[in-house]
């Protein structure tokens, strides 16, 4: 393992310092596009550090990193010489992120403007924060408009033609306004921003029980709930997703079969259902997915909608 020796501070006097974790395991199409979405939209007065979990990817996808690390000054580089797989890479780039928020990116995003700037604003106007996550083209309960396809699995919303996730960004931030913040019991992995008092609370992401990552989130997101602290979403912050070519279908499969298992066992059917219906219902998301649906009625997001 390569870890880089000190984090650079940022020198200007921030309220809350915020890091950006992204650990990367190949497909290197994706990550090109989530770091350059990076650097292009980094919020220098907000973000400090910029940590890249490279979690023993293969050369080309190396390479492309350390040039970033050396050539952007926020950017460190951790070099994992065997594969530890997400939840385990996740903590290592925990562990070494030195501030009080630390966003959790998955390599298969886009960020948007302001994005970072809508999330921190959810800890500092809530001082009992401890989770917060934008909205996103796929991802679950948090997706704009639908969250399920028709098969039943979940939506991967495709955005209108000729619309990009910049553009697309600046319309939701315009339907979130006078829109309730809504506070909820989960937050979805794909960007998950950790205030660093639940990190000294309840420790870091369960690596033991969710090894491979998919549902090493919900698992913290209970934790910190059941720990005293409130989970929100920021409503007027869009994050696009691709959704993860890291893994083979198959690996997919299994690993997401072991996390929903692990997390059955850990707590019970009831309080996962509960979950899941307070998200899919609560007010303030559908008043975002219907906003988006009815703005473009006629444009093929993934099914029929349906509130």
């Amino acid at each position: 393992m390569t870890i880089p020796s000190t984090l650079r501070s940022n020198s200007m006097d921030q309220t809350l310092q915020h890091n950006v974790i992204v650990c990367i395991h190949n497909s290197l199409d994706d990550v090109h596009q989530c770091l350059s979405s990076l650097r292009r939209y980094w919020d220098a007065e907000g973000l400090s550090s910029l940590i890249l979990v490279d979690d023993n990817s293969e050369p080309d996808t190396t390479k492309y990193l350390q040039a970033v690390a050396n050539e952007f000054e926020p950017a460190h580089l951790i070099r994992l010489d065997e594969q530890h797989f997400y939840t385990k890479a996740a903590n290592t780039g925990l562990q070494f992120s030195n501030g009080d928020l630390h966003t959790l990116l998955n390599s298969d995003t886009i960020v948007t403007p302001n994005w970072a700037q809508s999330i921190r604003s959810i800890f500092i106007n809530d001082k009992n924060v401890g989770i917060a996550g934008p909205l996103s083209n796929a991802a679950s309960t948090q997706s704009l408009p639908m969250i399920k396809s028709e098969n039943g699995q979940t939506a991967i919303n495709r955005l209108p033609e000729a619309m990009s996730p910049q553009n697309f960004s600046s319309v939701v931030a315009q339907f979130a306004a006078g829109i309730p913040i809504p506070y909820v019991p989960v937050i979805h992995g794909f960007c998950y921003t950790i205030h660093d008092k639940v990190i000294k609370k309840i420790g870091y992401l369960d690596d033991e029980n969710f090894p491979t990552g998919y549902g090493e989130e919900n698992d913290y997101s209970f934790r910190c709930e059941d720990a005293g602290f409130a989970l929100a979403i920021a409503l007027n912050s869009f994050v696009f997703h691709s959704k993860s070519k890291s893994y083979q279908p198959e690996q997919q499969q299994d690993f997401t079969k072991a996390g929903q298992q692990a997390l059955s066992d850990k707590y019970s059917s009831r309080r996962i259902k509960n979950a899941i219906d307070m998200m899919e219902n609560h007010p303030s998301l559908v008043a975002m997915r219907k906003a988006v649906y009815e703005n473009w009625p006629d444009h093929e997001w993934t099914a029929s909608y349906q509130q």
